[in-house]
Protein backbone atom coordinates (compact mmCIF):
# COMPACT_ATOMS: atom_id res chain seq x y z
CA UNK A 1 0.00 0.00 0.00
CA UNK A 2 1.46 3.45 -0.93
CA UNK A 3 2.35 5.79 1.69
CA UNK A 4 -0.43 8.29 2.96
CA UNK A 5 1.44 10.96 1.83
CA UNK A 6 2.62 9.94 -1.72
CA UNK A 7 -1.01 9.82 -2.30
CA UNK A 8 -3.53 13.09 -3.69
CA UNK A 9 -7.41 12.74 -3.22
CA UNK A 10 -9.31 13.68 -6.27
CA UNK A 11 -11.67 15.26 -3.96
CA UNK A 12 -10.02 16.84 -0.85
CA UNK A 13 -12.15 18.02 1.91
CA UNK A 14 -10.02 21.14 1.88
CA UNK A 15 -8.46 23.03 -0.76
CA UNK A 16 -4.77 21.72 -1.64
CA UNK A 17 -1.79 23.96 -3.45
CA UNK A 18 0.54 22.63 -6.37
CA UNK A 19 3.87 24.19 -6.98
CA UNK A 20 4.54 23.53 -10.73
CA UNK A 21 7.73 23.31 -12.37
CA UNK A 22 8.61 24.51 -15.91
CA UNK A 23 8.41 21.21 -17.09
CA UNK A 24 5.35 20.02 -16.16
CA UNK A 25 3.87 23.59 -16.75
CA UNK A 26 4.71 23.52 -20.48
CA UNK A 27 2.72 19.80 -21.07
CA UNK A 28 -0.18 22.11 -20.48
CA UNK A 29 0.57 23.06 -23.70
CA UNK A 30 1.43 20.75 -25.99
CA UNK A 31 -1.44 19.04 -28.08
CA UNK A 32 -0.73 15.31 -27.99
CA UNK A 33 -2.11 13.64 -30.88
CA UNK A 34 0.14 16.44 -32.63
CA UNK A 35 2.97 15.46 -31.12
CA UNK A 36 5.36 13.03 -33.63
CA UNK A 37 7.99 12.09 -31.08
CA UNK A 38 6.69 8.84 -29.43
CA UNK A 39 9.11 9.75 -26.36
CA UNK A 40 7.61 13.36 -26.07
CA UNK A 41 4.17 12.04 -26.77
CA UNK A 42 4.02 9.65 -23.66
CA UNK A 43 5.66 12.08 -21.36
CA UNK A 44 2.68 14.79 -22.56
CA UNK A 45 -0.06 12.14 -21.92
CA UNK A 46 1.27 11.30 -18.23
CA UNK A 47 1.35 14.94 -17.92
CA UNK A 48 -2.09 15.86 -19.32
CA UNK A 49 -3.62 12.97 -17.12
CA UNK A 50 -2.54 14.86 -13.85
CA UNK A 51 -3.41 17.99 -15.30
CA UNK A 52 -6.99 16.48 -15.92
CA UNK A 53 -7.60 15.97 -12.27
CA UNK A 54 -5.76 19.22 -11.51
CA UNK A 55 -8.22 21.44 -13.52
CA UNK A 56 -11.08 19.60 -12.05
CA UNK A 57 -10.01 20.32 -8.54
CA UNK A 58 -8.95 24.22 -9.56
CA UNK A 59 -12.80 24.08 -11.32
CA UNK A 60 -14.45 22.79 -8.12
CA UNK A 61 -12.35 25.70 -5.87
CA UNK A 62 -10.60 22.59 -4.37
CA UNK A 63 -7.30 23.45 -5.69
CA UNK A 64 -4.69 26.23 -6.63
CA UNK A 65 -1.54 26.00 -8.59
CA UNK A 66 1.52 28.04 -7.83
CA UNK A 67 4.28 28.46 -10.57
CA UNK A 68 6.96 30.92 -10.02
CA UNK A 69 7.76 34.03 -12.05
CA UNK A 70 10.95 32.98 -13.72
CA UNK A 71 9.22 29.60 -14.27
CA UNK A 72 6.89 31.16 -16.77
CA UNK A 73 9.45 32.65 -18.33
CA UNK A 74 11.37 29.49 -18.44
CA UNK A 75 8.19 28.22 -19.72
CA UNK A 76 7.80 30.28 -22.82
CA UNK A 77 11.13 29.60 -23.87
CA UNK A 78 10.34 25.86 -23.83
CA UNK A 79 8.19 26.68 -25.60
CA UNK A 80 9.89 28.07 -28.65
CA UNK A 81 12.91 25.83 -28.22
CA UNK A 82 10.24 23.17 -28.81
CA UNK A 83 9.46 24.85 -31.95
CA UNK A 84 12.46 26.21 -33.42
CA UNK A 85 14.18 23.25 -32.14
CA UNK A 86 12.00 21.06 -34.71
CA UNK A 87 11.67 19.08 -31.68
CA UNK A 88 8.09 17.42 -33.66
CA UNK A 89 5.70 19.04 -30.83
CA UNK A 90 4.51 21.89 -32.95
CA UNK A 91 3.54 20.92 -36.41
CA UNK A 92 2.98 24.21 -37.66
CA UNK A 93 3.40 27.92 -36.51
CA UNK A 94 -0.79 28.11 -36.08
CA UNK A 95 0.03 25.97 -33.46
CA UNK A 96 3.05 27.40 -31.77
CA UNK A 97 0.95 30.56 -31.60
CA UNK A 98 -1.81 28.97 -30.38
CA UNK A 99 0.23 27.07 -27.28
CA UNK A 100 1.93 30.67 -26.39
CA UNK A 101 -2.05 32.81 -27.15
CA UNK A 102 -2.78 29.82 -23.87
CA UNK A 103 -0.29 30.12 -21.62
CA UNK A 104 -0.79 33.87 -22.08
CA UNK A 105 -3.70 33.67 -20.88
CA UNK A 106 -2.95 30.69 -18.20
CA UNK A 107 -1.64 33.57 -16.48
CA UNK A 108 -2.51 37.15 -17.18
CA UNK A 109 -5.26 38.46 -14.73
CA UNK A 110 -7.65 41.55 -16.25
CA UNK A 111 -8.86 44.43 -14.60
CA UNK A 112 -12.29 43.28 -15.39
CA UNK A 113 -11.56 39.84 -13.71
CA UNK A 114 -10.19 41.46 -10.98
CA UNK A 115 -12.94 43.30 -10.17
CA UNK A 116 -15.15 40.43 -9.98
CA UNK A 117 -17.01 39.07 -6.85
CA UNK A 118 -16.26 35.93 -7.13
CA UNK A 119 -12.79 34.99 -8.98
CA UNK A 120 -11.39 31.48 -9.43
CA UNK A 121 -7.70 32.20 -9.62
CA UNK A 122 -6.24 29.13 -11.39
CA UNK A 123 -2.51 29.93 -11.38
CA UNK A 124 -0.51 32.29 -9.21
CA UNK A 125 2.66 33.82 -10.17
CA UNK A 126 4.81 33.62 -7.22
CA UNK A 127 7.41 36.46 -7.55
CA UNK A 128 11.43 35.55 -6.43
CA UNK A 129 11.11 37.82 -3.45
CA UNK A 130 14.18 38.28 -1.20
CA UNK A 131 13.02 35.76 1.18
CA UNK A 132 13.30 33.09 -1.39
CA UNK A 133 16.35 33.27 -2.88
CA UNK A 134 18.20 33.83 0.12
CA UNK A 135 16.48 30.63 1.44
CA UNK A 136 18.29 28.91 -1.33
CA UNK A 137 21.52 28.36 0.87
CA UNK A 138 19.72 25.49 2.35
CA UNK A 139 19.60 23.76 -0.44
CA UNK A 140 23.42 23.95 -1.62
CA UNK A 141 25.43 21.44 0.30
CA UNK A 142 23.03 18.64 -0.42
CA UNK A 143 23.34 19.58 -3.98
CA UNK A 144 26.48 20.17 -5.06
CA UNK A 145 27.32 16.97 -3.00
CA UNK A 146 24.53 14.57 -4.55
CA UNK A 147 22.91 16.38 -7.21
CA UNK A 148 25.27 18.94 -9.35
CA UNK A 149 23.53 19.59 -12.44
CA UNK A 150 20.20 20.35 -10.36
CA UNK A 151 19.95 24.19 -11.51
CA UNK A 152 19.36 27.49 -9.38
CA UNK A 153 15.71 27.74 -10.63
CA UNK A 154 15.14 24.32 -9.75
CA UNK A 155 16.64 25.52 -6.11
CA UNK A 156 14.22 28.43 -6.00
CA UNK A 157 11.32 25.91 -6.65
CA UNK A 158 12.20 24.24 -3.38
CA UNK A 159 12.92 27.48 -1.90
CA UNK A 160 9.28 28.76 -2.64
CA UNK A 161 8.09 25.72 -1.32
CA UNK A 162 9.91 26.32 2.32
CA UNK A 163 8.46 30.23 1.98
CA UNK A 164 4.79 29.29 1.49
CA UNK A 165 5.34 27.08 4.63
CA UNK A 166 7.23 29.00 6.56
CA UNK A 167 6.42 32.86 6.14
CA UNK A 168 2.51 32.03 4.58
CA UNK A 169 1.54 29.62 7.14
CA UNK A 170 0.92 26.75 4.47
CA UNK A 171 -0.09 23.12 5.68
CA UNK A 172 2.54 20.79 4.14
CA UNK A 173 0.59 18.17 3.97
CA UNK A 174 -1.78 20.22 1.81
CA UNK A 175 0.77 21.25 -0.68
CA UNK A 176 2.79 19.14 -3.23
CA UNK A 177 5.57 19.62 -5.78
CA UNK A 178 5.02 18.85 -9.20
CA UNK A 179 8.06 18.36 -11.67
CA UNK A 180 9.11 15.98 -14.87
CA UNK A 181 12.95 17.31 -13.94
CA UNK A 182 14.16 13.86 -12.67
CA UNK A 183 17.27 15.28 -10.92
CA UNK A 184 14.87 18.35 -9.01
CA UNK A 185 12.25 15.18 -8.26
CA UNK A 186 14.98 13.42 -6.41
CA UNK A 187 16.83 16.09 -4.68
CA UNK A 188 13.45 17.09 -3.17
CA UNK A 189 12.69 13.91 -1.92
CA UNK A 190 15.55 14.47 -0.18
CA UNK A 191 13.83 16.35 2.37
CA UNK A 192 11.61 15.43 4.86
CA UNK A 193 10.94 19.27 5.38
CA UNK A 194 9.72 19.98 2.23
CA UNK A 195 5.88 18.75 0.59
CA UNK A 196 6.20 15.34 -1.43
CA UNK A 197 6.97 15.58 -4.69
CA UNK A 198 5.63 13.95 -7.42
CA UNK A 199 6.83 12.98 -11.17
CA UNK A 200 4.46 12.04 -13.67
CA UNK A 201 6.84 10.65 -15.52
CA UNK A 202 7.97 7.72 -13.11
CA UNK A 203 6.09 4.51 -13.12
CA UNK A 204 5.63 5.12 -9.23
CA UNK A 205 4.13 7.86 -9.71
CA UNK A 206 1.66 7.90 -12.61
CA UNK A 207 -1.76 9.60 -12.31
CA UNK A 208 -3.78 6.33 -11.56
CA UNK A 209 -1.66 5.46 -8.53
CA UNK A 210 -1.21 8.90 -7.06
CA UNK A 211 -4.95 10.51 -7.51
CA UNK A 212 -6.85 8.27 -4.92
CA UNK A 213 -11.29 8.43 -4.27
Amino acid sequence: MRKINRCIKRVPSSPIFYIADTCFFVYRYFDEAKITDPHEKQRALQAKQYWTVIDGQCKSGLAKVFILDVCIAEAFKTLAKKYYGSSGIFPSTAHYDAAKKRLSKDVSFSARDAKKAQRNVRFHDIQTSRDIIIGVDRFFENTLKKHPRVGIVDLLILSTARYLIDFLGFDRDRLHIITMDNRLYKLARGYAELPSAFNPDVPADLAAKVFIP
